[in-house]
């Protein structure tokens, strides 16, 4: 394999900021089933009764805010869903949810 001779050479990389927040927006995991990251790095698992989900609407159901979850809004159809939190290497262990709310565009 041959390689290059790089000796010498500068190179000028930076990074562009394409979003103000660090963590992703909500991950889809399955139709009832999706994760995020508060603001202090735990992980919050939202699990639904009826799969609900796709990789489209996940950002509208799971409403995030910068420091964790704004809402969760789960649309007009009849659903439970739970919630878990997995302590990041620097959170509390806590997740802070703002309100759920049975309306919207989930469907």
């Amino acid at each position: 394999m041959k390689t290059a001779n790089t000796k010498g050479l500068r190179c000028n990389q930076s990074i562009e900021l394409l979003e103000s927040r660090i963590a992703p927006a909500a991950v889809f995991i399955n139709s009832s089933t999706a994760r995020c990251t508060d603001a202090d790095g735990d992980s919050i698992t939202v699990k639904f009764s009826k799969g609900i989900l796709t990789q489209d609407n996940v950002d509208e159901v799971l409403i995030e805010n910068g420091n964790g979850l704004e809402r969760i809004n789960p649309g007009s159809k009849p659903v439970s869903f739970s919630v878990s939190v997995a302590k990041g290497p620097s959170g509390d262990g806590l997740a802070a949810i703002g309100a759920s709310s049975p309306s919207g565009p989930a469907q």
